[in-house]
């Protein structure tokens, strides 16, 4: 059930509300829901000491759509959330909610002959949000030397999006009835009267008129919501020194994966994509092959194939929750 079905269809308002995860789909939920009703009661249930620290926990997280060469309904989906997004978290911005941020714009690169038909349809079938330009001026918007063709986002970037989520935690916890309960683990619920979330050891949690799953690839962990489609894919991102060539990257660049601008002492890059893997340790392997990837797509770039092991100052791994089709699942 969406926060707009909660408040609008002809059942009983619902008074209190449990929100199980702690990323940016939980906190953006409460704040919607108490926008819609701000009386609301909205407890939030996280397994992790910090919000945000899993699949939200990337010190940069870019915002960028996938769009297709045609009006298919799940590239309006995703044209449509894009321009909400960017909305929203210029909106908080604007509203003085302080966050990392960098809307510098997104180049995605043709790496391939093919992939310029492809991405100049894209631009031709949504000249609002994109447009295509050479490697000469992809270079000079990017500033660094970049070997092919981009089209590029404007109004694109990244946010922090853990500063984001745990600041706007904050900001909804001073002005309305929302809790967060940290390093608790939901474990099963049970619907009587209302809906009762338990613990691993069976202690009650609490009593809610309403309770909405944002738990990631963890979502179907609940008898309640086993049949929900989703397939975990673990992915490992990597972190850069700034004291490289690249960190003269003013934009972010999407080639087979993708690398941010510079961000104080970070500049990310990678990342993996390992199916039905669950393990958040971080691996060497999966560092080396986010190096050796991006060398292989800029072979020839002296920003590149002068990068070393030994620039490379941490990783964060994570899991992504992906559904056969690729949309989003809500309801």
């Amino acid at each position: 059930m969406t926060s707009a079905e909660l408040f609008t269809s002809t059942a009983q308002k619902p008074e209190s509300i449990a929100i199980i995860g702690g990323g940016i789909a939980a906190i953006s939920l409460a704040e919607q829901i108490f926008k819609a009703s701000p009386d609301a009661k909205v407890s939030l249930f996280c397994q992790d000491p910090e919000l945000a620290s899993r699949g939200s926990g990337n010190k940069q997280g870019a915002i960028y759509p996938l769009l297709q060469g045609s009006k298919s309904v799940i590239a309006e989906f995703y044209a449509t959330c894009y321009d909400q997004a960017i909305d929203y978290y210029q909106s908080w911005l604007n509203a003085g909610l302080e966050f990392e941020h960098g809307f510098t714009g997104v180049l995605q690169q043709a790496m391939k002959p093919e992939l310029e038909d492809r991405l100049y349809k894209i631009t031709q079938t949504w000249p609002e949000q994109c447009q295509y330009f050479s490697a000469e001026q992809s270079s000079e918007i990017a500033g660094i030397e970049l070997p092919f063709p981009s089209i590029f986002f404007a109004d694109a970037g990244w946010i922090w999006p853990q500063q984001f989520c745990q600041r706007l935690a904050d900001k909804l916890s001073s002005q309305f009835d929302f809790v967060t309960h940290l390093s608790c683990h939901v474990s099963t619920l049970d619907k009587l009267d209302n809906w009762q979330l338990h613990d691993k050891n069976s202690k009650q949690l609490g009593n809610f008129d309403a309770v909405v799953l944002c738990a990631g690839h963890q979502t179907n962990q609940f008898i309640q919501s086993q049949h929900v489609p989703l397939q975990s894919v673990r992915g490992q991102v990597s972190r850069l020194s700034s004291n490289t060539l690249l960190a003269k990257l003013k934009t972010v660049l999407c080639h087979k994966g993708y690398i941010t601008p510079a961000q104080a002492e970070h500049q990310c890059f990678g990342a993996t994509f390992v199916k039905d893997d669950n393990d958040e340790t971080i691996r060497l392997s999966e560092q080396q092959a986010n190096l050796a990837q991006l060398q292989k797509v800029y072979p020839e770039q002296t920003w590149a194939n002068q990068l070393e092991q030994q620039d490379i100052i941490g990783d964060k791994a994570a899991i992504r929750a992906m559904s056969p089709d690729h949309i989003p699942i809500a309801g």
